[in-house]
Parts: structure tokens; sequence; C-alpha cells
């Protein structure tokens, strides 16, 4: 049940009906936005590039950061059939995966493996890598957080595993291996 009673049953940029406001984001993604008082974070991405953005509750850009790929001998591409032509899906799904925050840090997960922790500030505290992924279309879990662990479900097409990260760290604070294929579920 939601709080409001009154709530808008239209929306339209064209007209700005019932809008607020509206902002540009530079790179496409899937994922869905995160709040935490006044901040909103969200990803973005192609195969070359992934980002997180942070928004203020007025629609204004507070920063941008890049998360690099720091894998070498290996394309964004790579991990999925090699015969298939992916590059397009994967172009489309490296922004997926739904943030995560608890209030000091924001967690962003990309369907290349990346897995990062940047204060509200905007200022990096960790970085680790699940490369490599093998999956079709990418890996696409949304993480969730417990206590002080990011829990990563990792469905595909190597050793699956639920993973659990220290959130101030980074560091993997257990894994248990599953039997199970690729998926796109969330925990």
């Amino acid at each position: 049940m939601a709080v409001a009673q009154e709530v808008p049953a239209q929306f339209s940029a064209k007209d700005n009906l019932n809008l607020l406001w509206k902002s540009p984001v530079k790179m496409a993604g899937i994922s869905a936005p995160v709040v935490w008082g006044d901040k909103i974070f969200l990803t973005g991405g192609d195969t070359e590039q992934r980002q997180l953005y942070c928004y203020g509750a007025d629609g204004k850009l507070l920063w941008t950061r890049d998360v690099p790929w720091n894998k070498p001998n290996a394309k964004p591409t790579q991990g999925a059939d090699d015969d298939a032509d992916t590059e397009p899906v994967l172009r489309e799904y490296v922004a997926c995966n739904t943030p995560a925050t608890d209030g000091r840090r924001v967690y962003a997960t990309y369907g290349t493996g990346d897995v990062v922790a940047y204060d509200f500030a905007g200022q990096e505290v960790w970085a680790v890598s699940l490369w490599p992924i093998e999956s079709q279309y990418g890996f696409c879990s949304s993480p969730i957080l417990y206590r002080d662990k990011r829990i990563i479900q990792l469905d595909h097409s190597r050793e699956s595993a639920l993973i659990a990260l220290d959130t101030a760290t980074g560091q993997a604070v257990w894994r248990t291996i599953r039997q199970a294929g690729a998926s796109f579920q969330s925990p």
C-alpha cells in the first residue's frame, strides 16, 4: 500500500505532464536506479566503457565515474559462444545489474564481472573482478546487501556460485558453489 493517496496516473515528457525534472544519461543502462536520501545512483555502459552516475534529487548530475576494464588479453565481449555474434547483445546488457547502497557506499556490478564500491562523494573504495564470465547475454544478476556483506549470485556457464563480499574491502568472505547453469535472476 502506498503512503501517498494522490498519485499521478499519467506522465508525459513531451507535455511535461506530472514531471518535476528529467536529465540526460550519457550511456545506456537497463538497471534500475537506487535512491538514498537526496542521491540517485544508476549505471551505464557498452562494450568499451562502464560508468556509475550520481544525481541529486533535483536531477542534476553530481558525478560520473568510469569503471575500468582491467583484464589483459581479454575483450569485453569474450566469454560467450565464440561463434555467436554477442557484441550487440553485450553492448545492451553491460549495465543491467541494479546497484545497491547502504547509505555510506554505492556498490555496482556490471555484465563484464566488474564489481566496484564508491563513497557518496564519488571516491573509489574498492574494485574487484569476477572475470571470466561465460554467458551468452553477460552477467546481469543484481546484488543484495546483508549487514556488512554484498551477496552476488554468479550463475553462468562456468562454475556458478553464491558469493559474499565484505562491503568495506571487497574481499570474498565466502563462496558457495552452486549446481546451476546460466541464469539471470537476483538473490
